[in-house]
């Protein structure tokens, strides 16, 4: 069992074309995972009966949680959300329970274990269709992410705006765009993993099916 973190007010409030639940929790099914949604008030105490942890997509994350002011592009977060998964993912590192980010979820993994974001980017994204693929990745060599996914390249989605700039101490960049965003940031050592597209919305390709297992098979040891 794991913990799916999230909050109705995402799906009023997210840039994603097609934010829902729905999507991630039959992603995360299709590799023999049970996930309970876990939304704000929740308390941690839960964490003792689930065996990992997925930070889904959502909208952005406020700047004063890494020490910013809000800049001019910046969209209006959600306090809760913010509250709730960062609690959650200190929680769960100090249960030693792997955490897979999802977009916004690798912003926060950064952003609670002591990294910053740029709060803007000119970034391809996705327009009326989230499943299709928008630009490509550069998946580095040596990482856990490029030994489950088995390309040197992944074509994906993009909704983000916002990207990771000063990485955590304990992160390491697993892939990159073109354009210098980071694009997935791991610990496997520390059982982290976190990509900065939205593979639940392109479930059935081979690269996002090889993700979600890749993560399970921290979860089934």
């Amino acid at each position: 069992m794991i913990g799916l973190t999230w909050t109705n007010d995402i799906v009023a409030r997210s840039a994603a074309p097609g934010e829902n639940a729905l999507r991630y929790l039959s992603l995360l099914s299709s590799a023999g995972l049970v996930p309970v949604l876990i939304t704000p008030k929740s308390s941690t105490t839960v964490l003792a009966r689930l065996d990992g942890l997925v930070v889904p997509g959502g909208p952005d994350v406020a700047p004063a949680r890494y020490g910013q002011e809000p800049g001019p592009h910046t969209e209006t977060s959600i306090e809760d959300l913010d509250a709730l998964e960062l609690e959650f993912v200190t929680a769960a590192r100090a249960r030693n329970l792997p955490i897979l980010g999802i977009c916004r979820g690798q912003q926060v993994l950064n952003v609670a274990l002591g990294g910053t974001l740029h709060q803007h980017v000119d970034h391809p994204r996705w327009g009326a269709d989230p499943a299709a693929p928008i630009h490509e990745v550069q998946i580095l060599d040596g990482t856990y992410l490029r030994h489950i996914l088995r390309v040197d390249v992944a074509a994906v989605n993009s909704g983000h705006h916002q990207a990771v700039d000063r990485l955590a101490p304990s992160l390491h960049c697993a892939a990159v765009s073109s354009d210098g965003c980071v694009e997935a940031l791991e610990a496997p050592d520390l059982l982290l993993l976190a990509v900065q597209w939205h593979p639940e919305e392109m479930a059935e390709a081979q690269s996002s099916r090889r993700l979600v297992e890749g993560f399970a098979r921290w979860i089934k040891g």
